[in-house]
């Protein structure tokens, strides 16, 4: 998979709502457990876990619009001109 640069990430999440930056930072970044970031946003740990999962996932959409990591790990290559599927 291909490395990106701090700078790649900050812009990506610079890019991200501010309650979507939050809950990243908290969990990615700090590595507080999902308990624990509900306890201080004052939500459920079902919330934090779908806030995290979308956050992650409009992430991944700000860096691939940057053209830094393909739209998925799990995708084919394109195929070559006269290729077939």
């Amino acid at each position: 998979m291909q490395q990106l640069a701090d700078e790649e990430v900050h812009r990506a999440l610079a890019q991200l709502r501010p309650a979507d930056r939050e809950v990243l930072l908290l969990a990615a970044w700090e590595d507080l457990p999902h308990r624990d970031i509900a306890a201080m946003l004052g939500c459920s740990t079902h919330a934090v876990d779908q806030r995290v999962y979308r956050a992650t996932k409009r992430l991944g959409t700000e860096l691939e619009r940057g053209h830094q990591v393909p739209a998925r790990r799990w995708s084919r290559p394109p195929l070559e001109e006269g290729e077939r599927q």
